[in-house]
């Protein structure tokens, strides 16, 4: 297989499957729903670390037992285990993992702990975004009580209260953005920096590889399909991308995403200019949909979904099954531009029997 030129840094990649040796670190990716079940991420040497879990069913414990002995990495060498994020595809095997790399030491955000110690837990934004699609007090306890069977069964797991052993509390740097303030970790003779990035969920990080010069991206990618539908983490995202666009390209030059779609080569690797660029697209797309949502509902007010279908062309194309029982990732960041917008007094809420509106102010 001929690399593109901006893999040049990976010549150890003979070919793209589940699992992706990239010379300093392996992608063992799912091998089927890539969109709903995230990789997982082994960075080589003599103090090994992993980036998130993944599920029982993607990738499975089997496949990452497999990936370490190839690579002859002693399960009890690992030094630690990064969640970048309390989603469920990111951490529900993470006890699993606990007990069979029994000396490694688990880390994530302190916003995040609580959604991680309580898998099957409704989270507080899952609340707000049932409220505002105007479903009733009975709707919302109802969905609340399926959830917690419902992730059981989607995900095949009993797990629960995972052990966390450090948590990082700083927040996102304000004004002048430096890599090098945010907690670090000494793997070897590498260095490790834990960058939040809030937005997709509350206590998002990436991973700074100072020493190779590679951030893993975590789910904080361009064009994330999820935000947390809240108003601040709205800004939350705004802040997070304008801070990642303020790094040179002498400190990162790659940038690793954590959904491979097996089908597509080298997918979820590109180059930190590459990457810049799609964030300052997305950052361009996020404050051209808060420019247009209150001309949508000058003439007549529109319902969270009504917007989705203006503003997302492709929303349609969610199964019925997500629109009716669950909530669309499009609706989400829908959420969290009418509350911005709210906030702002551009455009103000309405509610119709159980229907909530949005209307001009």
């Amino acid at each position: 297989m001929t690399l593109p030129n901006s893999l040049e840094r990976f010549p150890s990649i003979k070919k793209m499957g589940v699992t992706v040796d990239c010379g300093d670190f392996l992608i063992i990716r799912p091998a089927k729903s890539y969109r709903m079940h995230s990789s997982v991420v082994i960075l080589k040497g003599n103090e090994p670390v992993i980036i998130d879990t993944g599920t029982t069913i993607e990738p499975g414990m089997k496949r990452i037992k497999k990936a370490l002995a190839v690579n002859n990495i002693s399960p009890t060498s690992v030094k630690y285990i990064i969640l970048t994020h309390a989603h469920q595809d990111h951490f529900l095997q993470l006890q699993k993992l606990q007990k069979f790399c029994s000396n490694a030491k688990v880390i994530c955000h302190e916003r995040d702990v609580f959604n991680i110690q309580h898998p099957t837990r409704v989270q507080n934004a899952w609340h707000v975004a049932l409220k505002l699609l105007g479903k009733s007090q009975f709707n919302r306890f109802f969905y609340a009580m399926l959830s917690v069977p419902g992730y059981m069964l989607f995900y095949r797991t009993l797990n629960f209260y995972p052990r966390i052993d450090y948590v990082v509390n700083s927040g996102p740097n304000h004004g002048k953005f430096d890599l090098e303030k945010f907690p670090k970790i000494n793997v070897g003779k590498k260095e490790l920096y834990l960058v939040p990035t809030p937005g997709h969920s509350a206590g998002h990080m990436c991973v700074w590889n100072k020493t190779d010069k590679f951030m893993f991206l975590g789910d904080f990618v361009p064009f994330t399909p999820w935000i947390n539908p809240l108003s601040e983490a709205l800004d939350d995202m705004i802040e997070s991308i304008q801070n990642f666009l303020k790094i040179p390209n002498n400190q990162v030059e790659y940038a690793i995403s954590a959904h491979g779609d097996i089908r597509r080569e080298n997918w979820e690797i590109m180059e930190w200019s590459c990457a810049k660029e799609k964030f300052q697209i997305f950052l361009d797309t996020i404050i051209e949909s808060l420019d247009r949502i209150p001309k949508y509902i000058l003439k007549k007010p529109l319902t969270a979904e009504n917007i989705a279908q203006l503003l997302i062309p492709n929303y349609k194309r969610y199964l019925w099954v997500m629109r009716v029982f669950f909530i669309p990732p499009a609706l989400t960041w829908v959420l969290a531009y009418c509350q911005k917008l709210e906030q702002q007094g551009k455009i103000k809420r309405i509610k119709i029997g159980n229907t909530v509106f949005w209307a001009a102010n």
